[in-house]
């Protein structure tokens, strides 16, 4: 085996997974959600009080 074949099928198996779809869709669109959370919330007032409260 050399280490092509190797990758080439962890590679499979890490996109066939479940677990990737669902990670993928949360570092995709997660940010965006709470971005447009944060826009809509206090209309723009934003500082580091509000983040980390």
């Amino acid at each position: 085996m050399t280490i092509f074949s190797i990758l080439h099928c962890e590679i499979r198996k890490i996109i066939r997974s479940n677990v990737f779809g669902l990670v993928f869709l949360v570092f995709a669109f997660g940010p965006i959600i709470m971005g447009v959370g944060t826009i809509s919330g206090d209309g723009g007032d934003l500082n580091w009080q509000m983040y980390l409260g």
